[in-house]
């Protein structure tokens, strides 16, 4: 699968310059253990905002087989990164207070971290590496989750447009607030029926108490300077055209 990846080329574009990089695609594993902390150290402070990125984690774990990562190197350089994690605690922390808690942990993957260095932002690698990262999941772990802070929303775009939805929003590394994403691998959801919620990013409030209900947030829409999520009603796509003649609405189940 990857090596289809490493035989073709990218050409990226650093921030503000037209001349093109060459890069490719790869696997990371422990002989990349430098590399990775170091592009997680300049993101994290470059970000300089716990409440947008936190670098907690368990990356050495990951590398070294609980989880995978998979990285863009350009002309030889670690420019953007993406680990998955099943690392128990690090999971069952996550999904703490959610419907999901109940449900097998061995059955989830989390996508841990996702960044890209400020000089080669705007080339599409946050949504390129999130849809590659797909075929490497291990057949059992049928869910991936993940946590986006609700003051990301150019990181949660980019996650709603590969099939995630927002099916939680809860405080996380010492007190952060972030949404739960989910996706099913084998059964994806669908949305059955919109509902006339569109909530601004700043009322997290009203994200819980629709979240509570059993909505699930798809698509962000801007009015201006504003950023809302929209929300409907999710259900399974095996289920999808009955419940278009019937009532299954159902939050994931």
């Amino acid at each position: 699968m990857l090596s289809n990846h490493e035989n073709k080329l990218l050409i990226l574009h650093r921030h503000g310059d037209r001349r093109p990089v060459p890069a490719r695609l790869c696997r990371l594993d422990m002989s990349d253990y430098d590399d990775v902390m170091a592009l997680n150290a300049r993101v994290y402070n470059e970000v300089a905002d716990e409440d947008i990125y936190v670098s907690d984690n368990s990356i050495e774990r990951n590398l070294s087989g609980e989880g995978f990562a998979l990285g863009v190197r350009a002309a030889g350089v670690l420019v953007a990164m993406c680990i998955f994690s099943w690392v128990m605690e690090d999971m069952a922390k996550v999904l703490e207070g959610t419907y999901l808690e109940d449900w097998p942990l061995e059955s989830f993957a989390m996508r841990d971290i996702v960044v890209v260095d400020r000089d080669y932002r705007g080339n599409g690698l946050h949504r390129m590496l999130i849809e590659a990262s797909g075929s490497f999941v291990p057949s059992r772990r049928k869910y991936v989750i993940s946590t986006v802070s609700p003051r990301n929303w150019a990181s949660l775009k980019n996650v709603l447009a590969e099939g995630y939805y927002v099916v939680a929003c809860k405080k996380l590394y010492g007190g952060h607030n972030r949404f739960i994403t989910w996706q099913d691998l084998d059964d994806p959801m669908v949305i059955s029926r919109h509902l006339p919620l569109k909530i601004s990013a700043k009322d997290l409030d009203c994200h819980r108490q629709a979240l509570a209900m059993g909505a699930v947030g798809y698509e962000l829409e801007r009015r201006g300077d504003e950023v809302f999520l929209r929300y409907g009603k999710g259900v399974r796509r095996s289920k999808a055209i009955p419940s278009l003649f019937g009532d299954e609405d159902s939050q994931a189940g």
